[in-house]
C-alpha cells in the first residue's frame, strides 16, 4: 500500500488537496475469471490492484459554512487476465453548515461511472459488456446536547444502474441515534 496526500491553502478560506493511493485487495477463497467469463476453480485466486488519484477543492464562505468539490479517477487491475479491470470516474460535492456550536448539518452527492472494458453482464458474452453508474446522496444532521452527547440523524440514498442487475440496485437507509464522543 502507498498513499500520498498534499494540501495547499490558497487563503485562510480555500484549499486544494491532491491524493494518490495505490493498494491491493486479495480474495484467497475466490478463483479469478477467464476472459470469456468462466469461473474455473483451478484458476488462481482473485487479486485486484488499485491506483486512485483525487483532487479536492474546498471554499469556506463564512466561519460556519463551507462547500467542496472533488474528482477522483481510479484504475483497477485484475491480476489474472484482466477480466474485472475497470476505470471509475467520480465527481462529488459537499456542503457543511454549522449555525451554532450545538447544531451541524452536512449534505453531499456523488456520481460514479465504472467502465469495465473486458467483463460481461452476468459473466455471459451474449449479454454485452458490463456497465455501472451510481448516484449517491448523503444527509447528516447533528444536535449536541452536551460536550460529549449528541443526537444524530443520517440518511443515504443510492441509485445504481447496470447492465448486470446483480450490481444495479437502489438502496436507501436512514438512522437516528445518540452518539457519545470523548
Amino acid at each position: 500500500m502507498f498513499a500520498a496526500h498534499a494540501q495547499y491553502e490558497f487563503t485562510q478560506s480555500s484549499l486544494l488537496r491532491l491524493t494518490v493511493d495505490r493498494y491491493s485487495r486479495r480474495y484467497g477463497d475466490r478463483p479469478a475469471f477467464d476472459l470469456d467469463g468462466t469461473h474455473a476453480i483451478t484458476n488462481p485466486t482473485v487479486r485486484y490492484d488499485y491506483l486512485a488519484v483525487g483532487l479536492t477543492a474546498r471554499q469556506r464562505i463564512t466561519q460556519n459554512i463551507w462547500f467542496g468539490f472533488n474528482i477522483e479517477l481510479t484504475d483497477r487491475e485484475d491480476h489474472y487476465l484482466g477480466y474485472n479491470d475497470y476505470r471509475r470516474d467520480e465527481i462529488g460535492v459537499d456542503f457543511s453548515w454549522t449555525p451554532s456550536p450545538r447544531f451541524r448539518f452536512e449534505v453531499s452527492g456523488y456520481y460514479h461511472n465504472y467502465d469495465y472494458p473486458n467483463a460481461f453482464a452476468f459473466h455471459n458474452p451474449v449479454t454485452g459488456i458490463k456497465t455501472l453508474e451510481t448516484v449517491r446522496s448523503n444527509l447528516l444532521a447533528e444536535f449536541r446536547m452536551t460536550p460529549h452527547l449528541s443526537i444524530r440523524a443520517e440518511a443515504e440514498l443510492r441509485e445504481s444502474v447496470s447492465t448486470d442487475t446483480r450490481i444495479g440496485y437502489d438502496r436507501s437507509w436512514f438512522s437516528l441515534g445518540v452518539t457519545w464522543q470523548q
